[in-house]
């Protein structure tokens, strides 16, 4: 009995063993297709004759498209259209002018002496200001459907245009982007909106428009095409941004304009929207961001703005890091309005540890070009006059941190002059 026992063990084993084999050898078996039409009737396949001499190509499996693949496949779109541009970028050194600076004469004439005698070598002017208005004649549609061209501040723009260049200064033209006073109320479908139905304000009683809405971004790069048209090298956007405000908890959406995409991914597709339109009419784009999204995902998630990620979707990268921006303790620094060259140095030092870290070097990356502090911080409750002297210790932690060019930003357009002395 035992003998039989175990016989018949061994013999269940066998099968087993059988099944698995023909099962191994099933799931290894690839079916190829010879694209032959099956015969329609028993004659034919008797006269049907089959070569098995020739190489059979057997198809590649489809790969699954990723997010990682198309964010590659439109660098290098970008970087083959740069490639074939003919731009000659500046290593720039600039102020920021309000317009109705901008659109003086005299005044003009007064900072262009200035300049040649510094190592200023660009101006940044409004053209869309804070209050949404486009401050010198410029045709477009939609600009035009908005009236948002009525209050012009600077009457004679080629004069301007041509002076500058005569002057060999490089010309950026700012626009506020999302925050606007004006277009929302002039067409609704444009502004953020509460769950009241109110249009949303922040606490500076601004309206902000809603970059879900694609036709924001046509109006935008309206804009930006009529700035390079009359001149300007540069396009400069700023506010390309949420509101970060606690009210912004009331904003509604349309999910049909949504599609699911967050605030980063939003204002990275309409940079990138922005940013091939000026490309074509080959211009130089700049992204102006908050210092504080270096290396803070909960700020860059909060405003929508990917450090690293924007700087690939711009030829310069802008990060506002002013001094008086930063509060007490940051950086490991007291008060950092009072100590310009260390607060600079510091937020530039995490800039490079990011990009270095994140950057592909074989794809295109933009400069990231500082905006420096050129007014005093008087809403602070303990801070210092920014003279000639707290500039320049800017400008020198920019250059101590390996980067080489700046912006220095006073919104009234007023400077210390002795800050920019050319080196001797």
């Amino acid at each position: 009995m035992n003998i039989i026992f175990k016989n018949k063990i061994l013999i269940s084993l066998l099968i087993v063993f059988s099944i698995l084999i023909n099962l191994v050898s099933c799931e290894s078996k690839q079916i190829i297709s010879y694209d032959i039409e099956p015969p329609e009737t028993t004659a034919a396949i008797e006269t049907t004759e089959f070569s098995f001499e020739r190489k059979i190509a057997t198809p590649n499996v489809t790969r699954i498209i990723t997010k990682s693949d198309r964010d590659r496949l439109l660098d290098e779109q970008i970087k083959v259209k740069i490639a074939s541009l003919d731009r000659k970028p500046r290593n720039v050194k600039g102020i920021y002018l309000p317009a109705y600076v901008a659109g003086k004469e005299e005044k003009m004439d007064e900072i262009i002496e200035h300049i040649n005698e510094t190592e200023i070598n660009a101006v940044v002017i409004d053209v869309k200001d804070d209050i949404g208005r486009i401050i010198f004649k410029m045709d477009g549609e939609i600009i035009k459907k908005l009236g948002t061209n009525r209050e012009i501040q600077i009457e004679d723009m080629p004069a301007l245009m041509k002076k500058l260049k005569d002057n060999n200064i490089y010309t950026i033209a700012r626009i506020a982007s999302l925050r606007d006073n004006f277009a929302p109320r002039q067409d609704t479908s444009f502004a953020l909106v509460t769950n009241d139905g109110k249009l949303y304000r922040d606490n500076t009683k601004y309206y902000w428009m809603n970059p879900y809405n694609h036709d924001v971004w046509d109006y935008l790069l309206e804009i930006g095409k009529g700035c390079i048209d009359a001149g300007f090298d540069e396009v400069q956007y700023d506010y390309c941004r949420f509101s970060t405000e606690r009210k912004m908890r009331h904003v509604v959406y349309d999910e049909k304009q949504v599609r699911n995409r967050s605030k980063i991914e939003i204002i990275t597709e309409m940079v990138i929207f922005l940013y091939q339109g000026i490309l074509d009419m080959g211009g130089f784009v700049s992204i102006d961001v908050f210092g504080s999204i270096i290396s803070s995902y909960g700020d860059q998630a909060a405003l929508g703005q990917d450090y690293v990620t924007l700087l690939k979707y711009s030829d310069y990268l802008s990060p506002m890091v002013y001094p008086s921006h930063y509060g007490n303790g940051y950086f490991g620094i007291e008060v950092p309005d009072k100590q310009p060259y260390d607060t600079v140095k510091k937020a530039l030092e995490l800039s490079t540890r990011d990009t270095t870290f994140y950057f592909d070097t074989s794809l295109h990356n933009g400069i990231v070009r500082p905006w420096l502090q050129g007014f005093t911080a008087t809403y602070l409750p303990d801070y210092i006059d920014y003279n000639g002297e707290e500039i320049r210790a800017q400008i020198q932690a920019v250059y101590d941190s390996g980067y080489n060019e700046w912006l220095v930003w006073n919104p009234s357009g007023v400077y210390k002059w002795e800050a920019f002395e050319k080196e001797q």
